[in-house]
């Protein structure tokens, strides 16, 4: 199973495993420190071995691992936390009910800060109910899982922390399809997903950490989340 790593700073950084079944990227976020590592999203269990891999190539074990945060519920973001043994495992409390049972134990409700770790709490509610974003101020990164992804791009050839325009004017199309389509919204609360998409865009983010494709850096952060916020 094939993966990357993508350095964002000297202390963050980027994994990503190529996932067949979704034909997409899917991507977790490491917080490395001298004694410890924040993990954020945690890939399927299927993944686990080779995200192993990719942070033991960090000089991370999983012992190393003190907390772990995920942006939804579903298994491709969860499905790996039972590998970090002595890790805190949160999950927005909205999402605890897409657990499998063998997960359940081993996860608490997302409090309604976690400053210690740096990370700010972003709730969203949308693709999930308790979809929630994270901020690190920081390295001015924002991890918003899957209410924005790059689903089914492949890596740059310039690496998977990228500038790459492309990004922008798919995401920019594909976003505003998708507001215009009546049977989205008949699904969904669009009004919502637009409030959040307000909320993303008022952060100083420099990294855009999504939940699947490359992470995009740079001034065209700040230039795609006002634009999506416009639509």
């Amino acid at each position: 199973m094939s993966y990357e790593i993508g350095k964002l700073t000297d202390e963050l950084y980027a994994i990503a495993v190529w996932d067949d079944e979704l034909n997409t990227l899917n991507n977790c976020y490491v917080l490395k420190s001298s004694e410890h590592g924040i993990l954020i999203d945690s890939g399927k269990a299927a993944h686990s071995h080779t995200l192993v891999k990719a942070l033991t190539q960090l000089d991370i074990l999983p012992v190393n691992i003190s907390l772990v945060v995920t942006t939804h519920g579903h298994n491709d973001h969860v499905g790996g936390a039972a590998t970090f043994t002595q890790a805190t495992r949160l999950i927005p409390e909205q999402d605890m009910y897409y657990l499998p049972d063998s997960l359940k134990p081993l996860f608490s409700p997302l409090p309604q800060s976690i400053s210690d770790s740096g990370l700010e709490i972003i709730p969203l509610g949308h693709h999930t109910k308790g979809h929630t974003a994270y901020y690190y101020p920081r390295a001015k990164a924002l991890f918003c899982g899957d209410y924005l992804t790059f689903y089914g791009e492949k890596t740059p050839n310039l690496g998977l922390v990228t500038t790459g325009e492309h990004l922008i004017e798919k995401s920019i199309d594909n976003v505003h399809r998708w507001l215009e389509s009546p049977a989205v919204q008949a699904r969904y609360d669009t009004i919502r997903f637009r409030h959040g998409l307000h909320r993303l865009a008022s952060l100083d983010a420099e990294f855009l950490c999504t939940g699947h494709g490359p992470v995009l850096k740079g001034a065209l952060v700040q230039e795609l989340l006002q634009k999506l916020a416009q639509l």
